[in-house]
């Protein structure tokens, strides 16, 4: 963990140890993971939604893998497409099983598109 001189950080998610309160919204957040739900985190700019994420990602056991993905640049299905796959390769590279197995999944979908 990075050493912080001010507690109070106001941009980006740096620990758990820094993340404050919000015990509510992470036990709705992983009652709703654990049920299969969706969640939808609506709220102003800058009020913690991808940091109340982050910390999400910080309780979830090893063996499960997530990935964290902005969409809110996208403009189209496209961008979307291609937002979702930089962070999926981003976070499994080719040689990982993981990241062997996206990329047959990607090539599969190349020929299909080809019908």
């Amino acid at each position: 963990m990075k050493n912080i001189i001010n507690p109070f950080v106001i941009k980006g998610y740096v620990s758990k140890e820094y993340f404050c309160d919000r015990i509510d919204e992470l036990e709705i957040l992983d009652r709703n993971v654990q049920n299969g739900g969706n969640t939808t985190l609506i709220s102003p700019r800058k009020m913690g939604k991808s940091g109340l994420i982050f910390r999400y990602f910080d309780e979830l056991p090893t063996e499960i893998q997530s990935i964290y993905v902005d969409i809110y640049s996208s403009r189209s299905l496209h961008d979307f497409i291609k937002l979702m796959t930089e962070a999926i390769v981003l976070r499994f590279p080719e040689k990982s099983k993981i990241g062997k197995e996206f990329m047959k999944f990607l090539k599969g979908l190349t020929h299909w598109n080809s019908f």
